[in-house]
């Protein structure tokens, strides 16, 4: 599968970012539905998105975007959140391109994309129970930590989430 991984110098259109951040709330929401958590909206957290945009763009930080010729099939998104840090957010591959690395491609580009800042160190979460992320956050040298202070989240989603910290190196 010959995928293409781009950084975005702009906003990506909402026609073509939004049904893909649609279909990564649905899973994600249901996977914090099954880890115990409460259930969210998906349309306001959709709207939060273009609300939210210009910290996830260059100079402060990236949007990563992954095509299939002229399917787009994965993202993820990174924002500077300190001087000297970063947290990335919203990775989502869609399931049919699963199993073939994108996962990997898209936070190694983020890392990439971190260092290029100037960034020491990178943040993430995920729900409890996304056991293929947590691997992969693993493997990359992620280590978990308690809630970061700059995470996006609200802390009442705390119980349910996982924190991760690793050093851009």
């Amino acid at each position: 599968m010959d995928i293409t991984l781009t950084a975005q110098t702009e906003a990506p259109p909402r026609g073509t970012l939004g049904p893909l951040m649609a279909e990564y709330y649905a899973v994600m929401l249901a996977k914090l539905v099954d880890a115990g958590g409460p259930e969210v909206d998906t349309g306001s957290l959709i709207d939060e998105i273009w609300a939210d945009m210009p910290p996830y763009l260059p100079p402060q930080g990236q949007i990563i975007l992954a095509h299939a010729g002229d399917r787009l099939v994965g993202c993820g998104f990174l924002r500077r959140i300190r001087p000297d840090a970063a947290e990335m957010k919203r990775l989502y591959v869609l399931p049919d391109c699963q199993g073939h690395g994108l996962g990997r491609r898209l936070i190694e580009a983020r890392i990439d994309g971190a260092r290029a800042l100037g960034l020491s160190d990178l943040y993430a979460d995920t729900v409890i129970g996304n056991d293929d992320m947590l691997r992969l956050y693993d493997r990359l040298g992620f280590r978990r930590i308690g809630r970061y202070p700059e995470n996006a989240n609200p802390p009442e989603r705390d119980p349910w989430l996982v924190y991760l910290h690793r050093p851009v190196g």
